[in-house]
């Protein structure tokens, strides 16, 4: 039988607009599959309670989406490959939450002034990935080291699959620049570090 975990991906890029729409504070699960890892003045940021896979890559990969809850256009930063939110580890787990945490992590952006000027200076030279008023862009993003296979051998017998989630998104109307982490350092704020699937 095949494993509901996984969805086969065809192709993936970036788009935008026509999606199923996850509304809510950081931390709602919603009807549609989404998780809202944070939510800021500008923009949400949102993962896919699930894992997919390219038919001819090697690693799996999880579904992030950066809405616009803004009245007007931003941007958001995608062009380096660590700067974004992207799955730091993964295990299984017999209960719903890791009791033991071993892992590395990096430290968010410091933006500084001159960052600030430069991502706003990128704004207004469309270098960033514009996202239009109530839109959405979609991104997938991989595990650096396993696949399909791994993930089905180690959870074999386990409920649950976590995915710690690490990174960020920058995102800036042209005035001002938002940074929403993936930082322990900000739980009390709400902020979602990790998603917990179903191993069935």
């Amino acid at each position: 039988m095949r494993n509901p975990l996984f969805l086969i991906l065809v192709c993936f890029s970036l788009t935008s607009g026509g999606h199923n729409v996850a509304t809510g504070q950081a931390g709602d699960v919603t009807a549609t599959g989404w998780r809202v890892l944070r939510r800021g003045r500008i923009a949400c940021v949102e993962a896919e309670t699930a894992l997919y896979e390219v038919m001819s890559k090697p690693h799996f990969f999880i579904h992030l989406r950066v809405r616009n809850i803004a009245d007007r256009p931003i941007a958001v930063d995608l062009r380096d490959y660590w700067r974004v939110i992207y799955p730091n580890q993964w295990g299984p787990l017999d209960a719903g939450q890791r009791k033991v945490i071993d892992e590395r992590r990096v430290l968010p952006t410091a933006l500084d002034r001159a960052k600030r000027k430069e991502l706003i200076a990128a704004f207004q030279a469309g270098t960033l990935t514009t996202i239009p008023a109530g839109q959405t862009v979609d991104y997938f993003r991989e595990f650096n080291a396993s696949g399909r296979a791994d993930v089905e051998r180690q959870t074999r017998g386990h409920p649950f699959v976590f995915v710690s989630l690490d990174g960020e998104q920058i995102v800036t109307d042209g005035e001002t620049v938002e940074q929403l982490a993936c930082d322990w350092e900000d739980q009390a704020e709400g902020v979602v570090t990790e998603l917990m699937l179903t191993a069935l």
